[in-house]
């Protein structure tokens, strides 16, 4: 039998894991970069729910990658015969 998905993860060290950071991380995550996740009245351990995590996880990875391929032009195909430098082998 499966252990089903928790509704709600909650304390930084848990939705860090999730995410691939550090619990310290988090508040500048939250305040930076719109990471859904809150404290109970501002107070207490932090909360996120799975689904919105992902979510966010999405966001991120789309955004970096239009931005990464808006910064760098597409580098020419070479026929496998050049070296690290571009010189022919």
């Amino acid at each position: 039998m499966t252990t089903p998905e928790p509704l709600c993860l909650t304390g930084g060290a848990a939705i860090g894991r999730a995410i691939g950071y550090s619990r310290t991380a988090i508040p500048a995550l939250v305040e930076e970069r719109g990471l859904p996740a809150w404290r109970d009245r501002g107070t207490g351990p932090w909360k996120a729910t799975p689904e919105d995590l992902r979510d966010w996880l999405r966001r991120e990875r789309d955004a970096y990658l239009r931005d990464a391929r808006q910064r760098r032009p597409p580098r020419p195909r070479t026929s496998g015969r050049e070296d690290a430098r571009g010189s022919a082998a």
